[in-house]
């Protein structure tokens, strides 16, 4: 982790992904909080294609929690 701060080597993080595979219980505690913190880069993606319907509903409900991340975050720093 230390040569990917030092060399601004970017981290991809599918948290939606983790977050609906079981990978991760809970948004806030996803490990891409840790690397921001390390000044790892991140890049945040999501790997799964949903249909709309889903797609909408999943949207609005990681608004919530990417809203509540930024919070975490914000006071962390």
């Amino acid at each position: 982790m230390e040569k990917y701060s030092v060399d601004g080597i970017a981290v991809e993080v599918c948290p939606m992904s983790n977050y609906r595979l079981g990978y991760v219980d809970d948004l806030r505690l996803h490990p891409a909080l840790t690397y921001l913190r390390d000044d790892i880069p991140v890049v945040i993606c999501s790997d799964d294609g949903l249909p709309d319907d889903e797609k909408d509903s999943l949207m609005r409900a990681w608004e919530a929690q990417w809203a509540e991340f930024i919070k975490i975050y914000s006071q962390a720093s």
